[in-house]
Formats: structure tokens, sequence, C-alpha cells
């Protein structure tokens, strides 16, 4: 995964506990530790510089690798089982398990981020299980609200963006928001005012991508709104939550 013929020179190693403090740190549990190895290339074409934390948690650890020389890959975490494991380059019992920013681990439930934020402060996000064999995906606006464990399982509060193939552009006039809340749920809430969104698109296509500004109107609408989430083995189910609906067009 390194290289034979990449050289790296050390840095620094830090090590760092954490204390009870932080609002994040009551959603996900607290590791017991966290060091911090550091790589720089020993020579200016020999890649990015690397980043390895480790985060410890009681029956394993959280590796997260930054700046891989590897193409597309900005972040690797990986598990290493055990109480204990090193924390080094490469561990010969390591399982990988996220492509993203780490977000936390909840009960032996790791979250991920997955990608940048959307324009809409919209991103991915991952959740898998220590073992691998339980994995979510879904998207997001901003932080997840609440986190509880339920058996089997977990329940997550947060913004989820759900996008859909029809326009929103003229509201409920059309079939589009009906079909909209029977796929999500959201039967007693009103259509989202969207034209204004539309509008703006249709204003960014005209000076950049004049070609494709006329179709704007036709473009998908992306909805967001408060759900619960539960997810228990391979049963998962979203119910809408108090709180406004909001819309804009997929790009």
């Amino acid at each position: 995964m390194w290289g034979s013929r990449l050289l790296y020179s050390f840095i620094f190693i830090a090590t760092c506990f954490l204390p009870h403090t932080g609002a994040a740190q009551s959603m996900f549990d607290r590791p017991a530790e966290i060091v911090v190895i550091q790589f720089s290339p020993a020579r200016k074409d020999a890649g990015s510089p690397v980043t390895i934390s480790c985060f410890y948690y009681p029956k394993f650890m959280v590796k997260v690798i930054k700046g891989d020389p590897s193409p597309n890959r900005e972040y690797a975490s990986a598990i290493v089982p055990g109480s204990k494991p090193s924390c080094e380059k490469t561990n010969r019992t390591e399982d990988y398990a996220g492509w993203g920013p780490f977000t936390g681990v909840r009960d032996g439930f790791l979250f991920f981020d997955s990608g940048s934020p959307g324009d809409h402060g919209d991103r991915g996000f991952v959740i898998t299980n220590s073992n691998g064999r339980m994995q979510i995906f879904d998207w997001k606006v901003g932080t997840f609200q609440s986190v509880r464990l339920v058996l089997g399982g977990v329940v997550l509060r947060y913004r989820r963006v759900f996008p859909y193939h029809c326009s929103l552009y003229y509201g409920p006039a059309t079939a589009c928001w009906s079909e909209i809340k029977a796929a999500t749920g959201l039967t007693n809430a009103s259509a989202p005012e969207c034209r204004a969104a539309y509008e703006d698109l249709y204003r960014t296509y005209k000076m950049k991508w004049p070609q494709w500004a006329m179709d704007f109107k036709t473009h998908p609408a992306t909805v967001s709104y408060n759900v619960e989430a539960r997810v228990q083995g391979r049963e998962k189910s979203f119910t809408p939550t108090p709180g406004s609906v909001e819309c804009w067009p997929s790009y």
C-alpha cells in the first residue's frame, strides 16, 4: 500500500487523553487514547504528507490515514482488533471500513462522513459496526441531532437529504410533491417553496452554461427534512419528525 520506493521521514508522535467535555463527547464514546503519527516525504515527488491517527477503544482501534499517496483517497480508516494494538503504517489484522473523515464511535458503531459538503451543507455519511457486517449509507445536512442504541441496531435523528427524480418548480401543482410525500412519509407536510432556488439555478447556468439553461425547470428536486432513522439488522425505516421541509434543484 505504501510502496517500497516511497521514503518518509518521521516528524512527530503525539499522545492525547481526552477530557469529559464537549457536546460531541456526549453523543459518541470517548476514546481512551489518541495517538498521532506524522510523516513527510523524503523527496518532493514521493507523495503528500501522511498523518496516522489511532483512536483506542476497549476492543479495537480505529486508525485514520490522511494523505495516503495512492490516488483518489484522502482518508482511509481501518479497524484493528485488540485492546492495545500498535499504531503504525500497516497492521496485519486491519480491516478497512471507511473512506471519509472519521466522526466517532458509539458502542461498536463507527461513524464516517463521506466527501465534502455540497452547496447546502449536504453530505453523505456511512455507519458500520466493528465487525463489518452492517453498513448504513444516507445523506444529511449538518450534524446528527441524536444517536441512541437499540437491541441489534441504532436510532438516529438528523436532517435528511432526499433527492428525487421529478421537478418541484411548480410546487404542489404537479404530481411530483405527492410522489415525494409517499416516498418519505411527509404526508402532513406542506409543499416547500422551491421556485426561488430554481430561478437561482437558471441565473447560474445562464452565465456559465447557457446551452443548458433553458431546461432548468425540469431539474430533479432534492428535499431536506428532519427524520428519525431506525436500523436494526437488515431492517431500515425513516420517520419524519417535526420541522420545516426545504427544497432545491439537483445539479
